[in-house]
């Protein structure tokens, strides 16, 4: 059997680290699963794997071709899939259940339940391989037991498509397709190592009939088989006969764990304290890998979609671990990007070189590609990606009436290098023209998506901040380049930063105006007063007045971090039913998400602010506690993976909301490698140079290609550069 931790009780849940990488907790005396999960996917299959049971499956896009159907209830973590054993004639699950003593293990690529009924121990271990899309169930009893196994179908974007599903049986396997899939002509298949009876409807499986092949109201993969004494195997998705050897699914097991922790592990501390090593370590890797970038779905989100700003941003923070990751997803969000310059906000992937997605009004969007480029050669000292030519979209320009819109572009028929979408980019935010302070115009919002409705000639200090470092960069990027536009790019950040710089209010950086003059961010606001961002990338831009940096961050500290409860506020006060509203950010209620909670992106980039401008212990302070309040009993969320936001809403003080899928993992890996701990790629060479206070870890660098770096330097080593 294989091996899985020892049973743990107490009267309430217990959970631990086992060398950083699995994370082991149990459930019982009476007490519920805790809804944590784990997401597991190869690049093509994902799934939501939950304490309580399996959640939701899908092929390549979570939201147009789930393949087990997501629920959408964070309450409740359990998907529709139903997995038990009959002990006694009575169902067991195989998943942690109330009352019922379990213990549950994740891991990277990997999932165990353990259970114990009666005289009877139960264990199930679960991964999907890399590369190959198929999920692995290992089912071991050590009595006798029947276990049957119900799954769901819809194979289809929308819940009334599911009946158009047809299964057959071909001997002992099952395939099932739906002509209203996403993906043409994606076959999913089921198979079991043991002899086994097979059903193709929900009800009439669990009813103890069989159900007829073709189309049912209620389209599902059901089987019943024995388990006793050896291993069984249970195979889903696309087809993978040679797994059903024991052997070798045990050996892919091992090469899925190999896989990721060569992934995870490229960056290694050792010395760091309990709460943050297990971030440092792999889990803020493995989330933004998994979830963020190849999976794209979770309990709270089954999104499905690539967001053009947000996995640019998760590949450039996974740079040091897989550069060519990076240099292919440029590639890719160039081929989303407008002739005008302006980009898809999201597209749902699919076959062709076309996708679905929202074409809309967002200001920053299309600045994340030049600064894409920018951080990639720094990096890697690979100037060939700017040269690479990749086609433009064109489509209809948004009408004044609309503010977004849903769609399928085409080809413009024009091709144009890296080089020139980013040129593209830059000059459609230049002219979209600034406003009465001579700062970029807000459009249908910045990084702050809620903003918007802030109205035409709106402003964002935020925006200016960022566009003029990205300007800056740009423009020494086009000089090495031998480009004759480094000049003008430089006299536009200087003159963005100045303006910038000026939107002062004694204490603080101004959010921004509405489009009525009215400022947003001001210590005479009702409502945010003082916003974190505004004052944090003043800190990234070379053109804010250091004197007033460090004023501002000093009053950001002091009005929106609560030390003593470990977060860190986004704004405050919150926009509340009787104020001013900016957006649609005014819906979440005062202190939810972006309205005034913590929202982890921000907190991390307050604490990358404080780095760079030499507050180290604030900054290390900053993202322990963001570690740290994972840990408090009231947030209720993964404690082994960042939370999205922690709210202040009052009753709710504390309260984890939106883990797993949140890019501000991949913000606190790089934010606590590079600058709490010093790490650094330039030109392609690797150094650590960690600050003082960090001189007592040992800190180890072991890029994919082989070979490690590690500092303090091993006996007989000689530089820390490589």
């Amino acid at each position: 059997m294989l091996p899985v931790p020892a049973r743990r009780s107490g009267k309430s849940p217990v959970w631990s680290f086992d060398g950083e990488d699995r994370v082991h907790f149990s459930v019982g005396d009476g007490l519920p699963p805790r809804c944590w999960s784990n997401i597991l996917t190869g690049g093509g299959l994902g799934w939501i794997a939950a304490d309580a049971g399996t959640g939701s499956l899908w092929y390549e896009n979570a939201r147009e071709c789930p393949v087990i159907p997501w629920t959408g209830d964070p309450l409740s973590a359990a998907g529709p899939e139903r997995l038990f054993a009959v002990i006694d004639g009575t169902p067991v699950s195989l998943f942690a259940s109330p009352g019922e003593d379990g213990a549950v293990t994740f891991g990277y690529g990997e999932a165990v339940w353990e259970k114990r009924a009666g005289d009877v121990t139960l264990r199930l271990t679960a991964f999907i391989p890399p590369d190959r899309p198929v999920r692995v169930m290992i089912l071991e009893s050590s009595q006798r037991a029947e276990v049957r196994w119900c799954a769901p179908l819809r194979l289809a974007p929308e819940k009334e498509d599911a009946p158009a599903c047809r299964i057959r049986r071909e001997g002992e396997v099952l395939r099932a397709d739906n002509p209203r899939c996403a993906i043409p002509h994606l076959t999913i298949t089921a198979r079991c190592s043991e002899p086994w009876t097979t059903g193709t409807s929900e009800g009439a499986f669990l009813s103890g009939r069989a159900g007829g092949e073709g189309r049912s109201v209620d389209p599902a993969l059901c089987g019943s088989f024995a388990l006793e004494g050896r291993a069984v195997l249970l195979l889903g998705g696309c087809d993978a006969p040679e797994l059903l050897d024991a052997d070798k699914a045990l050996g892919e097991l091992e090469r899925t764990r190999r896989w990721w922790r060569s992934r995870t592990g490229v960056l290694r501390c050792d010395g760091a304290d309990e709460v943050m090593a297990p971030l440092l370590n792999g889990w803020t890797a493995y989330q933004t890998l998994a979830c963020r970038f190849l999976g794209r779905g979770s309990l709270y989100q089954s999104g499905g979609a690539v967001g053009f700003r947000d996995q640019l941003q998760d590949s450039v923070n996974l740079l040091w671990a897989d550069p060519a990751l990076c240099r292919e997803h440029v590639l890719r969000c160039c081929a989303h990007q407008y002739d005008r310059g302006d980009v898809q906000h999201w597209w749902h992937p699919g076959e062709g070189s076309v996708h679905k997605g929202v074409r809309t009004r967002c200001s920053d969007d299309l600045l994340w590609l030049p600064w894409t480029l920018c951080e990639y050669v720094e990096t890697t000292d690979d100037l060939s990606l700017c040269g690479e030519e990749v086609p433009f979209l064109t489509s209809p320009e948004l009408k004044e009436s609309e503010r977004t819109r849903y769609e399928l572009p085409i080809l413009s028929g024009e091709k144009g290098s890296v080089l020139d979408h980013c040129r593209r980019a830059c000059a459609l935010v230049l002219s979209r023209g600034v406003g009465a302070h001579r700062l970029l115009c807000m459009g249908g919002g910045d990084w702050n998506d809620g903003f918007d409705a802030m109205g035409d000639g709106a402003e964002s200090v935020w925006l200016t901040w960022f566009a003029s470092a990205v300007f800056s960069r740009f423009g020494a990027l086009l000089h090495r380049l031998g480009g004759p536009e480094e000049e003008k790019y430089a006299a536009v950040a200087r003159m963005l930063g100045s303006a910038a710089n000026e939107a002062w209010d004694g204490d603080r950086y101004f959010r921004g105006w509405y489009a009525d003059g009215t400022p947003l961010g001001s210590r005479e606001s009702g409502e945010c007063r003082i916003d974190s961002v505004a004052q944090s990338f003043a800190a990234f831009c070379p053109y804010a007045d250091p004197s007033r940096v460090k004023t501002a961050l000093d009053t950001a500290l002091r009005l929106l971090w609560d030390r003593e409860h470990h977060r860190v506020a986004l704004f405050d006060p919150p926009f509340g039913p009787g104020g001013r509203s900016p957006g649609y950010i005014s819906s979440y209620g005062p202190g939810f998400r972006e309205n005034g909670g913590q929202y982890t992106h921000a907190a991390v980039w307050l604490a990358r602010a404080c780095f760079r401008t030499g507050r180290w212990a604030d900054g290390a302070a900053l993202l322990r506690d963001a570690a740290l309040a994972l840990r408090e009993e009231v947030c209720g969320t993964e404690p082994f993976v960042l939370a999205a936001d922690v709210y202040t809403a009052p009753g709710m003080e504390g309260r984890g909301g939106w883990s797993w899928y949140t890019g501000a993992a991949g913000w606190w890996y790089r934010t606590a490698w590079q600058d709490m701990l010093g790490f650094q790629i330039r030109n392609g060479a690797a150094a650590f140079d960690p600050p003082a206070p960090a001189r007592g870890w040992r800190l180890y660098y072991r890029p994919l290609g082989g070979g490690e770096l590690s500092f303090p330097p091993k006996d007989g080593e000689i530089p820390p550069i490589c």
